[in-house]
């Protein structure tokens, strides 16, 4: 699945109604969704400390500072960074296998395959040409560890499309609380 872009999770959200079900201090819960279903709803709840998304597309918890909302106010996500912050997650994670990282890990492999002379090794290069990327993470390192015993240190993993829809969700719920809470001033 390709990761979700701002503007499709725009497009997604844009009917979502913001619900402040608790509003003290750092203990905060906010739900939103389209009034009468469920369908990519979602609630934010923080203590001291802590944030936790639920939802419809996945369960994320971060911890980082005592104030969560204004660890994750920013103008753009941050999804590498938030990710060191996980301390749990849903059973399929923030990341999966990328066949287009495995490509390029091979293309890269082969350009910079060379022998002691600064000439590329044939049987090196059809041996990383050879290697599948299309039948997932666990074939890709056999093979590729085959060739090469650092093979596993090759990052081929992306962020799953739930986790950044889960990124855009926390930064534009915490919009939304804060426009409420600017309105009610």
């Amino acid at each position: 699945m390709k990761p979700i872009t701002k503007e499709q999770f725009l497009e997604i959200v844009k009917d979502h109604k913001l619900t402040i079900k608790k509003d003290d201090g750092l203990y905060r819960h906010i739900a939103l969704s389209i009034s009468g279903t469920f369908y990519k709803s979602f609630s934010i709840v923080t203590w001291p400390g802590y944030l936790a998304y639920t939802g419809d597309m996945g369960d994320f918890v971060f911890r980082r500072l005592d104030d969560m909302f204004d660890f994750f106010r920013d103008d753009k996500i941050n999804p590498s960074y938030w990710e060191e912050k996980i301390q749990a997650h849903q059973k399929s994670g923030y990341e999966e296998y990328s066949e287009e990282k495995a490509k390029i890990v091979i293309a890269d492999a082969i350009k910079c395959e060379r022998d002691e002379s600064g000439h590329f090794t044939n049987e090196k290069i059809q041996q990383l040409e050879s290697v599948t990327t299309d039948e997932g993470e666990h074939k890709f390192f056999d093979e590729l560890c085959e060739i090469d015993q650092d093979g596993y240190e090759y990052d081929v993993k992306e962020h799953t499309y739930h986790y950044l829809f889960c990124c855009y969700a926390i930064q534009w719920a915490i919009g939304q609380y804060d426009a409420a809470k600017k309105e009610t001033k």
